[in-house]
């Protein structure tokens, strides 16, 4: 199985963190010298034309893995989360994670509506502003609860793009001191582009009291510490 990846930006002189990973696997490296989502996904698309017309049947992801059928994984892990809830006792009154591409958000808010549970879902944006992703999701949301027959409502969406910084992937001094508290007091790894960024949020709530006393908040890793290894 072949596999084809589209990034963003030139290619670099050396390759660390996933571009070294992804080498290793032999994937084929298309660049796009845009920071554009859009530039990044009409190149996606114009090459899986090109693939299928040369007799290759190409199964197209979008950025994220973010499908109705990709976002399920998140419904199945908001499951995941209330067995655990009742397994070990524990009640969350919040989920805060990073929110860029609309699936994982759109997994966790469909779970929420199936289950009934009552609690609240803040996506901390790291990529695209509060209307854009709301959109994003709202629409994505929709489609994946046609597999329900279930509706989901603008009111469901919780977006805080303030962390975000001067552009998607780039550090944020918030974010980097995010990273090194979790790695230095819980020993665990975060990443400088979403999960660093999304502590951030988190860590600035608590501090300004955001959330109510006695409050219990489930932080969602949602990976990419790899890219540690590039700073």
């Amino acid at each position: 199985m072949e596999v084809h990846l589209v990034l963003g930006g030139v290619k670099p002189d050396k390759s660390s963190a996933n571009l070294l990973i992804d080498e290793m696997f032999d994937a084929k490296i298309h660049y796009v010298e845009s920071t554009k989502w859009d530039d990044w996904e009409n190149y996606g698309k114009n090459l899986e034309k090109e693939l299928t017309a040369s007799g290759k049947k190409v199964y197209y992801m979008p950025i994220g893995g973010s499908s109705a059928i990709g976002a399920l994984g998140y419904v199945d892990a908001f499951y995941e989360i209330l067995y655990d809830c009742g397994k070990y006792k524990i009640n969350f009154d919040y989920i805060v994670h990073s929110s860029t591409s609309a699936g994982t958000q759109t997994g966790l808010i469909i779970g929420k509506k199936l289950t009934g549970w009552k609690g609240k879902i803040i996506g901390i944006g790291s990529a695209k502003n509060q209307e854009q992703l709301s959109e994003e999701i709202y629409k994505l949301a929709n489609e994946t609860g046609n597999f329900f027959n279930i509706n989901i409502k603008y009111d469901d969406i919780i977006i805080d793009d303030k962390y975000i910084g001067e552009d998607y992937g780039v550090v944020t001094e918030k974010g980097k001191e995010a990273v090194e508290l979790f790695a230095r007091l819980e020993g665990i790894f975060l990443d400088y582009v979403y999960s660093g960024k999304a502590a951030s949020g988190l860590i600035d709530y608590m501090e300004k009291n955001k959330f109510e006393k006695d409050s219990n908040i489930l932080f969602i890793h949602t990976g990419g510490n790899v890219h540690l290894f590039k700073i």
